[in-house]
């Protein structure tokens, strides 16, 4: 299937455009996150003094697009605050983010402290915000092009796959198939996408690219696959390295139970999303996943069903930033995300198993 950009491509040089004609939003375009904060950030201090009995001061705020995070110090060492806004994620989905952090700690995963209230509490919750406290770790991002840092996450997630199968959930809830809460949040994001007429073109592409994967990818095949606890967003951007060495992973917020695939697969794609100007390039999608092989084992189920997995990956993530950009127009550098990793949408689907035969 060939993907039509000269629309999309269009309004990522006119990000400013009239929001009537275009469908991109105006001059209310934020260049960057909101605060996920309901009250002045002295507030958070207070609410750390109180619940956790930490008297700490604020270094710096990260604005992020589920949460924001405080830099804290206080009692001779350092923290992070993660600050929910109530109405925007689930109490019971960090909870289990938490208890799924760990367990991998305990399973000799290097994952951060998790800093309980004083009550015994995991997640505080004041007013309109849920908060978490964690321990801070030294560390510095991932390095673009480092061969020896990226095969270190491809064993890593390995490591952590082999502990979530053993991962005894301890919750009552209830987890909605993978499969299908990607299809709902594809479908949702791309129905308010609609009243954008100058996006109808890629959505009409998106939704064929979806039936291509659901025609590859048959019930059977999708129950057969190895399951287990997944991260949930495994980037680079998650991750802590000291040299060559992981020290930290991190945001596992997004933890679920799940086809061990649907993991692998998105952290190939968006490995480093963000934090390089576009994806991975084949040969180093082949270290990862290679090192991930020697670590968790691929099997012949995953690996005929990876080329439909990537797709189903890159869709999963163009959306998100479309969602951002064009429909919630929270972070104006989405524009330049989702024209980075379309060509690989485009590769994968031309290419189709030959590429992945490469990897």
């Amino acid at each position: 299937m060939e993907i039509g950009l000269g629309v999309l491509r269009q309004l990522l040089r006119s990000p400013l455009s009239d929001h009537r004609q275009t469908g991109v939003a105006g001059k209310g375009k934020r260049v960057g996150y909101k605060s996920k904060l309901t009250a002045p950030v002295d507030r958070a201090v207070q609410v750390v003094k109180a619940r956790y009995g930490l008297q700490a001061q604020v270094d710096r705020v990260r604005l992020g697009y589920m949460s924001t995070t405080l830099h804290l110090r206080g009692g001779g060492a350092s923290y992070l605050l993660k600050v929910y806004r109530s109405g925007d994620v689930d109490p019971e989905q960090l909870v289990f983010g938490a208890w799924t952090n760990g367990y991998l700690r305990r399973s000799g995963i290097p994952a951060p402290e998790l800093v309980c209230a004083r009550d015994g509490a995991e997640l505080v919750v004041e007013g309109e915000n849920q908060f978490q406290l964690w321990a801070f770790v030294e560390g510095q991002v991932y390095t673009p092009g480092h061969r020896a840092q990226l095969q270190a996450a491809g064993t890593l997630l390995g490591r952590m796959h082999r502990a979530g199968k053993h991962m005894s959930i301890s919750t009552e809830r209830a987890w909605r198939p993978m499969w299908g809460a990607i299809e709902g949040e594809l479908e949702e994001t791309w129905c308010g996408l609609e009243d954008m007429p100058a996006l109808s073109g890629e959505l009409d592409r998106f939704r064929g690219c979806l039936e291509e994967v659901r025609s590859a990818v048959s019930e059977a095949a999708l129950g057969a696959l190895p399951a287990c606890v997944i991260h949930g967003d495994y980037r680079a951007q998650n991750l802590l390295f000291r040299k060559d060495r992981i020290v930290a992973v991190l945001d596992l917020d997004g933890a679920r139970p799940a086809q061990r695939l649907f993991d692998t697969a998105y952290a190939a794609v968006f490995f480093q999303a963000v934090v390089a100007p576009g994806p991975l390039e084949v040969d180093e999608l082949r270290v990862f996943l290679q090192a991930y092989d020697r670590e968790a084992g691929l099997t012949d189920g995953e690996r005929a069903l990876r080329s439909a997995f990537l797709k189903l990956s890159l869709l999963r993530g163009l959306t998100l930033w479309m969602r951002i950009a064009y429909l919630e127009r929270v972070n104006v550098r989405a524009v330049d995300w989702i024209g980075a990793y379309l060509p690989f949408l485009e590769g994968v689907d031309r290419q189709g198993q030959a590429l992945v035969e490469r990897i």
